[in-house]
Order: structure tokens, then sequence, then C-alpha cells
């Protein structure tokens, strides 16, 4: 890259921050992650890749911030584990001065912010992971540069692509609305199409089921599951190794 890729404070002859598309290589190191925003609530999945016989499960990739609040790595759990210790600094700040629980519009500023500050400085380097923030009633995506997105259903990390045509397949077309007065533009509504007739218990059937389709047995390594649901009213229930086990099983079936 001719030295342009040296820090993330100096942009490349085509504009990139080539720091940033490293770190959103990094991101897709280490599985995939699959968000959906469902009828009664938000479910969240995510790989771990077991990459030594040796290795035994203990940590975790997803992060309870508030009673209701959750955050998930994917990508670098390191990284993420720096960047939600973070949050939960900046969410007990907000509690201690206001005395209520910070919003999840306020947690997702604070976590873009952080992540962009890391990319504008040569004594830092960005974040090598994408953030899941969910209450149950929105689901957002931070990724390594700081854009955020507010979802009806999102991959990130390993195959994210793929993962991501199979999730437009199971929400279906967009409503049309058929087109303006002057016959030029198509208008469309997307409103999350079939995923507000599927329940959390279906849709942490379905994320297993695309995990499973860009899975591919030669190439990649051995993975396990876990998994969160964060129901409408934002009870969070965490699903353990064991239980996705069996939710993963019944898809490969």
């Amino acid at each position: 890259m001719s030295g342009y890729d040296y820090d993330c404070g100096m942009y490349g002859p085509d504009g990139r921050v080539y720091q940033i598309d490293y770190a959103l290589k990094a991101s897709e190191s280490q599985g995939l992650g699959i968000g959906l925003k469902l009828k009664d609530g938000v479910v969240i999945t995510v790989q771990r890749q077991f990459h030594s016989p040796l290795q035994e499960v203990s940590s975790s990739r997803v992060f309870q911030l508030t009673d209701e609040i959750v955050a998930v790595v994917v990508g670098i759990i390191a990284d993420g584990r720096v960047l939600c210790q973070k949050l939960l600094e900046q969410v007990q700040g907000y509690q201690m001065n206001y005395d209520r629980q910070m919003p999840l519009s306020s947690v997702v500023d604070a976590a873009s912010s952080y992540m962009q500050q890391h990319t504008h400085y040569s004594s830092v380097r960005p974040f090598g992971c994408a953030l899941f923030l969910t209450d149950g009633r929105q689901l957002f995506q931070i990724q390594p540069s700081g854009d955020f997105l507010n979802c009806f259903a999102t991959a990130a990390g390993k195959k994210a692509p793929n993962a991501r045509v199979e999730l437009e397949k199971l929400m279906g077309e967009e409503q049309n609305l058929g087109q303006d007065r002057f016959g030029h533009l198509k208008k469309t509504r997307n409103e999350g199409g079939n995923l507000k007739q599927i329940d959390c218990a279906t849709g942490l059937k379905e994320c297993a089921k695309i995990m499973w389709a860009v899975f591919d047995e030669n190439a990649d390594q051995k993975w396990y599951v876990e998994g969160v649901v964060v129901n409408a009213e934002g009870k969070v229930q965490k699903l353990g190794m064991d239980q996705m086990q069996q939710i993963v099983k019944g898809a490969e079936e």
C-alpha cells in the first residue's frame, strides 16, 4: 500500500482508510453472528470456533449492560471485551447521574463514538470486532468504523455476505406501494416482511439453519453456538452451548 496503511490517520489515494479495512477483515476471522428482530423480541446467535481440542469452553461473547440491553461481540473477543467494559462504565455513570437506565439509543451513540475515535490517530487502531446491541425492541449493528445501522435482520463476521442472502430470503420481498404519480419511481416500504410473523423460538432455529447453510464442512473449523433472546418487554435469556447445541443439531437434520 506504499505506506498508506501504516496508521489510521492517513487516507489512501482512493480515499480509503486501510486500517479500517483490516479491522473489518479481523472481525470476519472468528465466526458468524446473526441477529433477527421478530414479532415478540430479538434473537442473536454467534459462533465460537474450536481452535484446539485442549480448549475449554468458558468465555462468552454476550455481555449484559443493563437489565434489558445486551451487547454481542462478533470478531476478536479481546477487543470486544474492552469495548463492552467501556460501555458498562458509561451505563453505570448514567445511572448514577440520572437515576434511571441509559436508553439504547444513547448506548449506541456511545459505542459508535468510541469506536470511531479509534479510526483517527496513529497511537490507536480500530477495534477488530463488530457489535450487536439490542433491548428487545430494536436491533443495532456497529461496524469497526463506528458506522451503525438499525436493522430488521443482520449478519456480521465470517461469511456474513452469504448469511445476508439467506436472511433476505427469510424476510421476503419489500412491500410494493406501486409507482409515483409520474410513473417513474417505484415506491417500496420495508417493515420486516415475514419476520413479523416469526416468534423468538422459531427465530433461533432459523439462525441455526442459516449457519449450516453457509458452513463448509471441508474448509471451516468446528464451531459451537451461543445465543441470547431479549423479548419485547426487555427480559433477557442467555442460551449457553448445551441449549444451543440441541437447536443447532435439530437445524442440521
